[in-house]
C-alpha cells in the first residue's frame, strides 16, 4: 500500500472517531459549526509532510497493551508481556520517525521518548493548584502531543479536548493513542480562533505556552473567557519579563530565535490583560526561569534548544539581548 493510500485511510479513521466523539458531547449547532473546520484541517494533511508522517505511523507494530499510568513523570503505556527485540526496535524507529517530540516524556512499551521539554517539571509546579477536575470538562489549548491531557486522566475528568493546528502533533497523538486508547481524550487539529464552541461552557481550560504567539493577547483571553462555564477556571502559563511596571516587551523581530511571537508582559501587565478580558479572580501560582534541565536537545529532539537561544556570554539574556525566558503560571476565574 502506498503512503498516499495509508494517509487516506488515516484521515478517514480520524474523521470517523472525531465525529462520534463530538456528536456524543455537543448539540447539533455546535457540531455543524465545528466539525467542518476539523475536517478541513485533516484533509489538509494530504501533502508531502503528511505522507512522511503517515509512513512512520503506518509502521507502528500491533501490540496488545494493558498497562497505563499517567501519575509517573513519564506517561506509561505498555504491556505485561515482553516484546521481541525485533518488534521493540520497529516500535522505536517508527516513533522516531515522528521526531521532533517537543513535549513529554513518555514510556511506550519500554521505549522512552525523552522529549525536548521535561513537561513533568511544569506539571509539578501547577498540580497542587488544580481546580476540581473530576467529572468536569477540560480544554487544553496548544496541546502538542497530549502530555497534559494524559496527566489529567488521573483526576477522572468527564472528557478532555486538546486543540493544536500542528500536523506533526496529529500523528504523534494518534501514535500514542494506538496503544493508550483513552476514550475520554480527543485531539482537534485546529487553533483557538477556529474553535467555534456554542455548547455548554467548559469547566477548566489550560492555555500554556500560547499567549505570546497571539497578535492580540487580550482578544485571545476574551475568546477563552467566552468558552468557560460561569464558574470555570483558566490555568494560564506564558512567558514574562521581570519588572513591576505594567508594560510588555514587543520584540523587533525574534525572541530567543522564535518567530511568530509578539508580547511578553510583566506580571502586572498580564494581570491587567486578564482584567480587561473580564476575569475577576487572578492568582499567581508560580514564577520560574526556564532552565536547560527542563528544555534541552535530546535523541528525540535534534536541533537548537534553550542553550542555543541564550547569550553564551550572559545566560541571563537571549541572543537578541532580551531578558532570558521566565514563565508565570496563573489560576484565573
Amino acid at each position: 500500500m502506498t503512503n498516499q493510500n495509508h494517509l487516506n485511510l488515516f484521515i478517514k479513521h480520524q474523521l470517523n472517531q472525531l465525529q462520534l466523539f463530538l456528536q456524543g458531547i455537543v448539540d447539533n449547532q455546535t457540531f455543524s459549526n465545528l466539525f467542518p473546520k476539523i475536517e478541513k484541517r485533516l484533509l489538509a494533511l494530504k501533502n508531502p509532510n503528511g505522507e512522511r508522517f503517515v509512513s512512520a505511523y503506518s509502521k507502528l507494530p500491533d501490540i496488545k497493551t494493558n498497562l497505563f499510568d499517567s501519575k509517573s513523570p513519564a506517561i506509561q503505556i505498555g504491556t505485561d508481556q515482553p516484546l521481541s527485540e525485533t518488534k521493540k526496535e520497529l516500535l522505536k524507529q517508527s516513533l522516531k520517525g515522528l521526531i521532533p517530540w517537543r513535549k513529554g516524556p513518555y514510556d511506550v512499551c519500554g521505549i522512552t521518548i525523552d522529549s525536548e521539554w521535561q513537561s513533568n517539571m511544569k506539571w509539578q509546579r501547577l498540580e497542587g493548584f488544580l481546580p476540581e477536575i473530576q467529572d468536569r470538562t477540560v480544554l487544553d489549548i496548544g496541546c502538542s502531543s497530549g502530555y497534559y491531557m494524559y496527566k489529567l486522566l488521573s483526576y477522572n475528568p468527564k472528557w478532555v479536548i486538546g486543540i493544536d493546528p500542528s500536523q506533526l502533533f496529529v500523528f504523534q497523538f494518534a501514535a500514542l493513542q494506538k496503544y493508550a486508547a483513552q476514550t475520554k481524550l480527543a485531539y482537534f487539529p485546529i487553533g483557538l480562533e477556529e474553535f467555534d464552541w456554542q455548547a455548554r461552557g467548559i469547566n477548566v481550560i489550560f492555555c500554556m505556552g500560547i499567549l505570546y504567539h497571539q497578535r492580540s493577547p487580550v482578544d485571545a483571553l476574551k475568546k477563552i473567557k467566552s468558552l468557560l462555564a460561569k464558574k470555570g477556571t483558566l490555568i494560564l502559563e506564558t512567558m514574562i519579563i521581570p519588572g513591576d511596571d505594567d508594560l510588555a516587551l514587543f520584540p523587533k523581530d525574534r525572541y530567543a530565535k522564535m518567530r511568530n511571537v509578539y508580547f511578553f508582559p510583566t506580571v502586572k501587565a498580564l494581570t491587567n490583560w486578564c482584567y480587561r478580558a473580564g476575569f475577576k479572580d487572578i492568582e499567581v501560582i508560580d514564577i520560574s526561569e526556564t532552565t536547560t534541565q527542563e528544555q534541552r536537545e535530546t535523541e528525540w529532539f535534534t536541533g537548537e534548544s534553550l542553550v542555543d537561544f541564550l547569550d553564551p556570554k550572559d545566560p541571563n539574556q537571549t541572543v537578541e539581548g532580551y531578558p532570558a525566558p521566565r514563565r508565570v503560571i496563573m489560576k484565573v476565574q
